[in-house]
């Protein structure tokens, strides 16, 4: 946590070794790599409604990305409910203290990677 006159920050770094990600959709491996780094720096300013700063991002060192038909699936439904209406209520109609204006930042490197594009377990195209 980093405190300042214009608001506070929380900032995270993850190092992996070897990291391995299985899908809940199918049980098998989508990703493993050599090593991953992962960070995240939330800015949370002091003023009421002011714009909050959030940057993410993730290195992978040699990685191998196993994507089937399905994950495509997955990603989509994901990214829906992300712009979505998250408290649930009719667009427009959400409680003013609930709002937070927020800014979103993600970059994701890899060095170095393979790919295998599955459109399903048994068909695989590298």
């Amino acid at each position: 946590l980093s405190l300042s006159e214009n608001g506070c920050a929380s900032i995270v770094n993850v190092e992996l070794k070897s990291p391995k990600v299985k899908s809940s959709v199918t049980q098998s491996v989508l990703l493993t790599a050599g090593h991953a780094t992962l960070r995240a720096h939330l800015r949370y300013p002091n003023r009421w409604n002011a714009l909050h700063d959030w940057q993410f991002g993730a290195n992978f060192q040699s990685p191998k990305v196993f994507l089937l038909r399905q994950h495509i699936g997955v990603f989509a439904d994901i990214g829906g409910d992300w712009v979505s209406n998250a408290y649930g209520t009719p667009m427009g109609q959400t409680s003013p203290e609930f709002f937070c204006p927020t800014n979103y930042t993600g970059r994701i490197t890899m060095s170095n990677s393979t790919w295998f594009l599955n459109a399903n377990d048994q068909n695989v195209v590298s």
